[in-house]
């Protein structure tokens, strides 16, 4: 009967909602622990860096890179400041927009 099949459209339209709401949680938490793993291999490259490399310049440059990266940004900059308060180290890096992409 026509009551029969309004039922079971709503029970089905109902459940490719329900499908759809519990499908886009689930893409949201993998988005999540994809950016989490990132940050993570992230910090982890640069824990590597400043245990191997001997090279202060070169540490706080891979610092600056993976920062950089980590937050998708196309400016980084760092300063170091000496016990004598004169800048020890500064470093900053531009991307242009096309070869940020």
């Amino acid at each position: 009967t026509a009551e029969v099949i309004i039922v079971l459209l709503l029970a089905t339209l109902g459940a490719i909602l329900f499908s759809n709401w519990v499908f886009g949680l689930i893409s949201q938490r993998e988005e999540e622990i994809k950016r989490r793993a990132n940050q993570l291999e992230a910090l982890n490259l640069a824990a590597l860096s400043l245990i191997t490399e001997l090279d202060l310049g070169v540490v706080l440059q891979k610092v600056v890179d993976l920062s950089r990266e980590l937050v998708a940004s196309r400016f980084g900059a760092l300063g170091v400041i000496g016990q004598d308060g004169k800048p020890l180290f500064v470093n900053k890096i531009w991307i242009p927009l096309e070869a940020s992409k």
